[in-house]
């Protein structure tokens, strides 16, 4: 054989070497691929990582504490984030008592707003000053009656305006020794009726509308008893009546819609008696 005809020779072998080479590479690639995809086919899904502990603590890149998710010593749970200094401005909590509440303080911590959701179905929403004391309260009960008190920091509720179940407005308002003091209410089927009351509380003078829109004033004594009337009818007439201390009727005078009025006297009986020159 010729050195020409061996080169030529030799080329075909390897030519041919490298084709079987090729068909191999891609038979085993094919083969790994089915083999990968055979093998993802059978893969399990991991089960889901459940953490559990009895508190989360958030700090900040200086460490500052500036949140808190945990369940407490006294049953409740409760979600607090802080502010850079770590004073509490946010609270989300569940109670021991199954009460919600959602509190929002002040830079100090103590002012703020609190709202709560009572177990018997109502809310409440709170404002307090920087001494963390209730100033005002908005209350919503289960039946739809509704409270705004407000209060004078660091004491009892000095004015109240409720609406109650059935639709009835009212506002009380209360002096410093809790005495209330004067009381404005308007019944559902539309009378009217405002009161006044002296330093113990008791009530002295009133103004009444009734239901045909007639008005009256009365005034009476520490125990109640009544010892002066003002009234319009409602066919136009007005009277004023006078009774001792022991609240029997002995004075009176009376005018018509129209004409010329008189004068009542009466003994204690209640009967009608001359008239003193």
């Amino acid at each position: 054989m010729t050195t020409t005809q061996h080169a030529r020779d030799l080329e075909r072998r390897l030519g041919r070497l490298e084709r079987e080479v090729s068909r191999w590479r891609r038979l085993g690639g094919g083969a790994v691929l089915v083999a990968g995809s055979l093998l993802l086919m059978g893969q399990v899904p991991p089960e889901p990582t459940v953490l559990e502990a009895q508190a989360f603590v958030l700090r900040d890149a200086l460490g500052t504490h500036r949140g808190r998710l945990a369940t407490l010593e006294n049953g409740s749970v409760a979600l607090e984030l802080n502010n850079g200094a770590g004073a509490p401005r946010l609270r989300v909590a569940v109670e021991p008592n199954g009460e919600t509440l959602v509190e929002a303080h002040d830079r100090a911590g103590r002012g703020g707003v609190t709202l709560v959701g009572t177990n018997a179905g109502g809310g409440e929403l709170r404002l307090r000053d920087i001494r963390g004391r209730d100033v005002a309260v908005l209350a919503v009960a289960a039946d739809g009656a509704s409270r705004l008190a407000l209060s004078q920091a660091g004491a009892s509720e000095r004015a109240v305006l409720a609406v109650d179940a059935g639709g009835a407005p009212s506002l009380t308002m209360v002096d410093k020794q809790e005495h209330t003091r004067a009381w404005l209410r308007v019944l559902e089927e539309g009378s009217a009726t405002f009161a006044l009351s002296d330093g113990s509380g008791k009530p002295r003078a009133g103004i009444v509308v009734g239901l045909d829109g007639a008005p009256g004033i009365a005034l009476s004594e520490v125990d109640g008893t009544f010892r002066a009337t003002l009234g319009l009818r409602a066919d136009g007439s007005a009277r004023i009546q006078l009774a001792d201390r022991e609240g029997k009727l002995r004075a009176g005078l009376r005018a018509p819609a129209v004409g010329p009025g008189a004068m009542e006297v009466y003994d204690g009986a209640g009967a009608a008696a001359p008239a003193a020159p």
